[in-house]
């Protein structure tokens, strides 16, 4: 709750200047606009104070000033509809004034809501995490830790299989390019996300049947079943090693944690991204403020995510560059070295990451500075 109560201080005080900023431009009662129109009703009240001169100096009719009852009545006579007319002036000015207070208490409504709902997507978001366990040995947002160093280990084990056992085998009987990481990385995240059990067999099978062959499948779940508790050491063909100690049975799936996880953190983002009342630099900040929750191993979680078809809803629009992802920098404090396999996230993004640094001078898209982070064991 102290939390919850901090980031909402801090998302209002980084606002506050531009929603101060937006309320003085949009709906100031006395605005630029209002100060046009009032300068053209001076101009008019001016030449309305010299009509009883003009009308006397000009007229064909002689008066003699010392006689000041005709020049009350002729004053009263000239006058009179132009000061009805300064009657309607200024209650044009009183309606306005309650207009511009209309507009403004609507947009004060308006926001209190959107904020009350932005702030209990962001609790919601929190207590799901809160809530997350493995085996009694993660809990909270230690769990992505884990489940990145599953993701990472299943993936180097289907890799590694496919470098000792089915080195001789070719497209057409494994349903893929053996040396694309990229498809490897697909069936290995849906084992990771779906799980390998009785239960969820032909779930994940039935997902795997347009990324490989049900042969393949069949034999690289029956191979995953087999690792258990315990450190893992896989040799593989470059030289490199892996070294991996599994806390608990990995390969049980992560789909009643990560589905609920993922839709809420969609929805956040998307609920802000269509705000109306909020400026771009607003929408930002608030989405910044989201994001200032997610541990490095989360956004890391969250980038591999949107890489499949479960998370592709991240990468929607116009183009990349127009996606939630990349338009709120969802990844932005990203450890870049953690993101090295399946989809190197330096190739993928480097397009995007360019484009937004040349339209940013200065300013870097990532803001990886080279700390150490924990990596897999």
């Amino acid at each position: 709750m102290d939390l919850f109560k901090t980031l909402r201080g801090k998302v209002s005080k980084d606002n506050s200047k531009q929603n101060s900023q937006k309320s003085k431009k949009n709906w100031a009662t006395f605005d630029k606009q209002f100060w046009y129109v009032f300068a053209i009703f001076l101009f008019f009240l001016f030449v309305i104070c010299w009509f009883p001169f003009l009308f006397t100096q000009f007229s064909n009719v002689n008066y003699n000033l010392k006689e000041y009852g005709p020049l009350g009545d002729a004053l009263n006579g000239i006058m009179g509809p132009f000061i009805a007319m300064l009657a309607a002036a200024l209650t044009f000015i009183a309606f306005w004034v309650q207009y511009k207070a209309n507009n403004q208490q609507r947009d004060d409504i308006n926001l209190e809501r959107f904020e009350n709902k932005f702030y209990e997507l962001v609790r919601m978001q929190n207590n799901t995490v809160d809530a997350f366990k493995i085996a009694n040995e993660y809990s909270g947002r230690k769990v992505f830790l884990a489940m990145y160093n599953e993701l990472r280990f299943c993936f180097f084990s289907i890799k590694h299989e496919l470098e000792q056992v089915y080195h001789d085998h070719d497209q057409e009987t494994l349903g893929f390019k053996k040396e694309d990481d990229k498809e490897i990385f697909q069936i290995a995240y849906l084992i990771f996300f779906y799980g390998i059990g009785d239960i969820s067999d032909k779930l994940l099978q039935e997902r795997l049947k347009n990324l490989c062959s049900p042969w393949f499948a069949g034999s690289i779940i029956r191979y995953l079943k087999k690792q258990g508790k315990g450190l893992h050491v896989l040799s593989m063909k470059d030289g490199a090693r892996l070294r991996y100690e599994a806390k608990y049975k990995p390969f049980d799936g992560h789909i009643s944690r990560l589905g609920h996880y993922y839709r809420l953190l969609f929805q956040a983002v998307k609920f802000v991204n269509g705000n109306d009342i909020l400026t771009k630099d607003e929408k930002y900040n608030y989405v910044k403020t989201l994001r200032a929750q997610l541990s490095a191993h989360e956004q890391v979680m969250l980038y591999y995510n949107t890489m499949t078809h479960l998370g592709e809803a991240w990468l929607a629009g116009v183009s990349r560059y127009d996606s939630l992802l990349i338009k709120y920098k969802m990844i932005k404090n990203i450890p870049l070295p953690l993101a090295d396999f399946g989809y190197p996230i330096q190739k993928e993004f480097e397009v995007e990451v360019k484009r937004y640094e040349e339209e940013n001078p200065g300013r870097k898209f990532y803001e990886w500075d080279g700390q150490e982070v924990e990596t897999p064991k």
